[in-house]
């Protein structure tokens, strides 16, 4: 990570929640990998089961990640 971003932000000790990070489109994994890079310890959610691969992917990273598979509610 360039340095002069990380000096300027940074994220220790703080816990960011980055929903829909399981989705294959959208912002959501990647403001969590940069988060995680930056020091943050990031709750990942999602409602598929795509959260798992995403999961997996952070933590090879040597990251400090949580996730939380959330299933849809369907009103009936």
């Amino acid at each position: 990570m360039n340095n002069h971003i990380d000096t300027f932000y940074h994220f220790h000790n703080q816990i960011c929640l980055i929903t829909g990070a399981g989705s294959d489109s959208g912002i959501g994994f990647a403001a969590a990998k940069i988060l995680g890079q930056l020091g943050a310890t990031v709750l990942i959610t999602g409602t598929t089961e795509r959260i798992f691969l995403r999961e997996q992917e952070l933590r090879n990273d040597n990251r400090d990640f949580i996730y939380l598979w959330c299933t849809p509610c369907v009103n009936q």
